[in-house]
């Protein structure tokens, strides 16, 4: 049975961190909604200011230090004799801290970070407890993206949103026999002055983050993300992730984490990157991060890490076909523009390995259906593989290339056309076959996954 909806009219809210950013728009949408709020800020003056634009008969401007715990004290009560009561603590307050790789930081750096983004969501969480149980209330930990994903170059902020992100997760079930609740939000970047002063300011951490799929690096209004808690509050959610397009990568965050760490690992861009980020605060003595190729790594090595990122990559493929299919569907629209449109200079890997455009027109529609492949080359020709992640069916842009087999190819910057052919079961198959899965060793998994064969074919190329 669905939990009756949280009605936030006359409730009474303390955000941390609130003298401006996500904390000040999510004050305004909360007393839009009918809900009576206290902008706690270690600078009272912003509070106020941020106060001064509200309904001032549904807000209070409050100075607190979150790393402290009497001032959170102290702030709970000025709460309360203001309201005669506290519903939901909401521990937005935190900082970015500086990006750099972890051999340059200051314990005292990360101190700070630690102090302020886990202490400060500890101290939130204890202040409020008894006042919010009391009122089967809520508490809010606001997390982020990075609890979850690789956070080289902002170590300190990653730690400490993993950490704030438990925090939320065991919360939620201790506050649930006492009929309260806690709610852990995900958001991605936010259109905030701690990510312009902490990321756009500086070109090193900028370039760091160009190497994420832009798909996944659009920037999240203030008003959207409070928008998006206060509908999480009305439902009593336990989890928000924001945008949308981070769920699946939420869900699937213990298969992508290992494949994603290892892709990292091994990324020349990304290396170069951080090399770049560790090189520009070096201070004297220490010894430069060495370039890109000096890092030795045995043949050996390097084919068993590849053929474990191939089985992991697989599976975690095989998952977003079965369960996410428009996000597949939205990651190859993407990976196309951007490799389309750079003549093949981004974006030509997957998982390490290189892949190809493939032009295809949809059989029904007649629509360009184009897609990214495997590269997979024989002599002249190229091999392509209808796994569909392993899905139980045959993919259709395998089907639409048997009903139109002549099209063209683009292999970085250069386009030539190719005729289809599908290969029986047989000796060239078997080659084939063995071939691909010399390519990209997730190809025998994908076979595993499903009880259809899967279908194989050859790219002949036309003479020029």
């Amino acid at each position: 049975m669905p939990e009756p909806r949280y009605d936030l009219a006359d409730k009474v809210v303390l955000i941390t961190g609130a003298g401006g950013g996500l904390g000040s728009r999510l004050a305004g949408v909360l007393t839009q909604r009918g809900a009576r709020v206290a902008l706690l800020d270690i600078d009272f003056d912003t509070a106020q200011r941020a106060a001064s634009v509200l309904d001032a008969q549904r807000v209070i401007a409050l100075a607190g230090d979150v790393t402290d715990l009497t001032s959170m004290r102290d702030a709970v009560q000025q709460t309360i004799g203001a309201f005669g009561h506290l519903d939901v603590a909401v521990a937005n307050a935190g900082v970015l801290g500086r990006g750099a790789t972890f051999r340059n930081l200051t314990t005292t750096e990360i101190d700070r970070v630690l102090a302020i983004n886990v202490m400060g969501a500890v101290n939130t969480a204890a202040a409020a407890m008894e006042a919010v149980i009391e009122r089967r209330g809520q508490i809010v930990m606001i997390s982020s993206v990075y609890a979850f994903v690789n956070g080289a170059g902002a170590l300190p902020y990653a730690m400490s949103k993993a950490a704030v992100a438990q925090l939320g997760r065991g919360l939620a079930a201790e506050l649930a026999p006492h009929g309260a609740s806690a709610m852990t939000v995900y958001f991605s970047l936010l259109n905030t002055d701690m990510i312009g002063n902490g990321v756009d300011a500086h070109p090193e951490v900028s370039e760091l983050l160009s190497l994420t799929p832009k798909y996944f690096l659009k920037r999240i209004d203030p008003t959207i993300a409070a928008t998006a808690i206060a509908d999480g509050l009305e439902t009593r959610a336990q989890l928000v992730v924001t945008p949308r397009r981070w769920r699946s990568l939420f869900a699937m965050q213990g298969i992508a984490g290992p494949v994603t760490d290892n892709k990292n690992a091994r990324n020349p861009a990304m290396r170069a990157a951080l090399t770049k980020l560790d090189n520009r605060d070096l201070p004297p003595g220490k010894q430069p991060a060495p370039s890109v190729d000096s890092t030795p790594t045995t043949k050996g090595e390097s084919t068993r890490m590849s053929n474990v990122t191939d089985r992991v990559s697989a599976r975690l493929t095989n998952l977003v076909a079965r369960r996410f299919p428009a996000v597949g569907r939205r990651a190859t629209e993407s990976h196309v523009e951007a490799y389309r449109s750079s003549g093949g200079r981004k974006r030509n890997t997957l998982v390490g390995r290189p892949v190809f455009l493939l032009d295809v027109v949809g059989r029904s529609s007649g629509q360009p259906r184009p897609v990214m492949l495997m590269y997979v080359p024989r002599g002249d020709d190229l091999i392509v593989v209808g796994s569909g992640g392993g899905s139980a069916a045959t993919p259709n842009w395998y089907k639409n290339l048997m009903a139109a087999p002549t099209t063209n190819v683009q292999v970085r910057g250069d386009r030539w056309t190719v005729t289809a052919r599908e290969l029986d079961a047989g000796a060239e198959r078997d080659e084939c076959w063995a071939l691909a899965n010399n390519a990209y060793a997730g190809f025998d998994s994908y076979q595993t996954f499903t009880d259809r064969t899967i279908p194989v074919a050859v790219l002949t190329r036309h003479s020029a």
